[in-house]
């Protein structure tokens, strides 16, 4: 019989990091030809794509890969829960877990959780489709800039699948989280930065060291005083080349899938006990 595994999220409404990280593993895993259940408590567009897989009632389920500690209590014999941030009380671990995975260095420092495992890309669906210009001239802004920047500036919407698109239109995109790594396996250069109903606006600025992915994918930031034009002027077109480069390597969701799997595999092997 195969494998069935279940994902879950507190909420599958709008298109959002965590929601975008569910649908990105859940079409590896079927790929793969494993039985895949979705739960969410929050449905929306995100759970209408994976209305196939949506389960209210997951029982019986060998792995569950779990989202929000609102999750927990699913049934499954073995559950592995990733946090994806410092902030937000969702992605705080609480008991009920057999492994806990921490998406970046600074999210497991937060919660001393010692697997990291980087954020999923589907890198053949967020690939370059043209080349950056030598001098940017448009900018895809995944949050609310609220300043007027002397650019062609484009947002998305949480309700269309088309952030490729999206994304293959600029020479910079300005995200945090989810968005920044897309943007990067796109082949795009990065300002991080983002302003969040519960922190003033913040992030790390433009993306010329990648040493601060380790903290730029979730949780506390390192700069309020970002100025985005002043951002704008370190834009190195050879920067894209790299960070797709990065994304390869480090965030491919076939290597994902593979950490995933081998942490469940290894568990079979030697009896585990929850961690903290």
């Amino acid at each position: 019989m195969e494998m069935k595994i279940l994902l879950t999220n507190n909420h599958l409404s709008g298109l959002g990091g965590s929601e975008t990280w569910v649908y990105t593993m859940a079409q590896e895993l079927k790929r793969r030809g494993y039985q895949v259940g979705v739960y969410t408590k929050v449905k929306g567009y995100v759970s209408d794509l994976l209305k196939d897989l949506i389960d209210d009632e997951p029982q019986g389920y060998d792995l569950a890969l779990i989202n929000h500690n609102s999750c927990m209590g699913v049934d499954a014999k073995f559950k592995i829960f990733t946090s994806h941030g410092t902030v937000p009380e969702l992605e705080r671990p609480v008991e009920g877990a057999d492994v806990y995975v921490a998406v970046s260095e600074n999210v497991a420092e937060k919660y001393n959780l010692k697997h990291i495992i980087k954020n999923p890309i589907d890198t053949e669906r967020f690939k370059p489709t043209n080349e950056i210009k030598d001098k940017p001239e448009t900018i895809l802004a995944i949050t609310d800039v609220n300043v007027e920047l002397p650019y062609n500036v484009i947002s998305p919407s949480r309700f269309e699948m088309n952030m490729p698109e999206l994304i293959n239109q600029a020479d910079i995109v300005i995200s945090i989280g989810r968005g920044a790594l897309e943007a990067m396996s796109c082949g795009r250069t990065v300002i991080t930065w983002d302003k969040r109903p519960y922190w003033e606006a913040r992030g790390d600025g433009y993306l010329d060291d990648l040493s601060k992915l380790k903290g730029n994918v979730a949780g506390e930031y390192a700069r309020t005083d970002i100025n985005l034009e002043e951002e704008i002027k370190k834009y190195n077109k050879e920067d894209g080349k790299r960070n797709r480069e990065y994304i390869l390597e480090n965030h491919d969701v076939k290597k994902i899938v593979d950490k995933y799997l081998e942490i469940y595999e290894l568990s079979r092997k030697i009896p585990s006990s929850p961690e903290a």
